[in-house]
């Protein structure tokens, strides 16, 4: 099931910045994370449908960084990934 956005959202000269928030129809967060200046920034953290964790990982000037953290639907560890190197794009964790 898709989310749909209820979320706080906030703009400076047109770009996202700040705390945003997604949810799923059932009212559980989906996403938080920070924009800084429309790059994604600090901590982001995405939920499964049921509220156990799903992945968390940071960015630094919208790129992945360091280690990023994957789990399945009971909240079980499944996978771990280092990102030595800021990568700009990745799909696996779903942001």
């Amino acid at each position: 099931m898709y989310a749909y956005v209820i979320n706080k959202r906030q703009y400076e000269d047109g770009d996202h910045q700040g705390e945003w928030r997604t949810y799923y129809e059932n009212g559980q967060l989906t996403i938080i994370g920070k924009w800084n200046y429309g790059k994604r920034d600090g901590e982001w953290k995405k939920y499964h449908e049921n509220g156990k964790l799903e992945s968390i990982g940071k960015y630094k000037n919208g790129k992945t960084v360091g280690e990023w953290k994957l789990y399945d639907k009971n909240g079980k560890l499944i996978e771990t990934k280092e990102f030595e190197i800021p990568e700009e794009k990745h799909s696996f964790y779903g942001f």
